[in-house]
């Protein structure tokens, strides 16, 4: 799967001033590229980042589809 590496990233704030940032990454190596998740504490410190595979990411897709009620 070809994944568009040109659609920016999005940023969501929590309410307690952390936020979580997605967007597109390969790591320097085109074979394992995907979404990269950061997770920011309130005191904008970066306390946790996740590379989701492409795989990963339909999944998560999938999972916020269902909780919404849109499958």
């Amino acid at each position: 799967m070809k994944i568009n590496m040109h659609t920016g990233t999005l940023t969501i704030s929590g309410e307690d001033g952390g936020r979580i940032t997605v967007s597109y990454s390969n790591l320097g190596e085109p074979f394992r590229e995907g979404a990269r998740l950061d997770l920011w504490n309130d005191e904008e410190e970066l306390t946790a980042s996740v590379l989701m595979k492409p795989e990963d990411m339909r999944a998560l897709r999938d999972k916020m589809n269902e909780m919404l009620g849109d499958t």
